[in-house]
């Protein structure tokens, strides 16, 4: 039993880590003393293999991508009726492969029989319109007995649970992959914390401005720090909110070093993914920091059609966004400061904003 619980241990964690896949696929040889163990994913849709791992007990590393690159085109099993058969149903390939089928077959003669493989037996572990998935042992000698297959049902059973949650992790990986490619792709600065910033991810343009350490870095113990004292603690009661559900928020860094300033915006992260295993992932808060751009000015243009609202309206949201006070617009522009902020409670209820820093954030996108 030790070697049975073992191996439903081991199918579990691969499920989680992929890499392990091959040794709880050994180990399943091992437990059923059969040849070597295959599982197998067939995309219907595009009609060749999504996965197909080993063991390495028969099928090496380079044996199994001479499959996945050209034998799979010439699998009889994938012509057959095996295809059809429905989920967590047996699966023996005498019964759909006959020995003069196999004697005239390219991967039985070029492949499977060289390498010491012949006859497999096991089960259809997922079988619906977008995929097939079989887990199938490798006899030593002579076909399967369809009772000595049926004996490991149990077993196959616990295959079919890791498989599919495999596939459902991998999936969500891939879909999260694509969003930070997106993200980086963008240029976007935002770091992941967790409720007590203390950093957990970040973005290539993010990783960039921690390295620099300038309006935010990274202090002792891994915790985000911000420029100043006071807005390193501004900052982490944001992100304390954010992780703990309440909201989050928007404020105006400045970098005392050189004057400079950025907006940041800190967001509830949520649950951030369904691994059970990782704690720091149940709570957590996105920081998103933008910073004007003295080489790509304002678009005075975009901010007058996006917001409806006059042409010195536009101006005078340009120069907030520049970060320019509204004393020093008066002084640019050559009007009273009250009439700039008759024109700044013009722009924020236009907006749909209450503060300066929220239209700002909301403009910085127009350059």
């Amino acid at each position: 039993m030790v070697g049975r619980n073992r191996t439903i241990s081991l199918l579990y964690e691969a499920a989680i880590n992929p890499s392990l896949w091959p040794s709880a696929l050994a180990a399943f040889a091992d437990l059923t003393q059969c040849r070597d163990v295959i599982l197998s994913v067939i995309d219907k849709k595009r009609g060749k293999p999504r996965l197909f791992l080993s063991g390495c007990r028969v099928f090496s590393p380079e044996a199994l991508r001479a499959y996945l690159t050209h034998y799979y085109k010439v699998d009889p099993l994938l012509q057959s009726a095996a295809p059809s058969r429905p989920t967590g149903s047996l699966l023996l390939c005498h019964e759909y492969v006959s020995p003069d089928v196999a004697a005239k077959n390219e991967l039985y003669q070029d492949h499977l029989i060289p390498l010491g493989g012949r006859y497999m037996g096991g089960w259809c572990l997922e079988n619906n319109e977008a995929i097939q998935g079989a887990f199938t042992m490798q006899a030593r000698d002579a076909p399967f007995d369809r009772k000595k297959v049926a004996r490991w049902g149990s077993m196959a059973l616990h295959a079919r649970h890791a498989v599919s949650l495999s596939l459902q992790l991998a999936e969500r990986m891939s879909q999260g992959a694509m969003l930070r490619q997106a993200v980086d792709n963008a240029g976007l600065i935002c770091v992941m914390v967790d409720r007590d910033s203390k950093l957990i991810d970040c973005s290539a343009a993010a990783a960039a401005l921690l390295a620099r350490g300038g309006s935010l870095k990274v202090s002792l113990g891994g915790r985000l720090a911000a420029a100043s004292a006071m807005g390193t603690k501004q900052l982490r009661q944001l992100v304390a909110l954010a992780a703990s559900g309440g909201g989050g928020g928007l404020t105006r860094m400045t970098n005392p070093a050189d004057e400079s300033f950025c907006m940041i915006q800190v967001v509830p992260g949520g649950v951030s993914t369904d691994n059970p295993f990782d704690a720091r992932y149940a709570s957590c808060a996105l920081i998103f920091v933008r910073q004007p751009s003295e080489s790509r000015p304002t678009d005075v243009a975009q901010i007058r059609v996006a917001l409806g609202c006059t042409q010195a309206e536009a101006e005078v949201a340009a120069a907030l966004v520049s970060g320019h006070s509204p004393t020093r617009i008066s002084t640019d522009r050559g009007v009273t400061v009250t009439t700039v902020r008759t024109q700044i409670r013009s722009l924020l209820t236009l907006a749909g904003v209450n503060r300066i820093p929220e239209l700002v954030a909301l403009l910085a996108g127009f350059r």
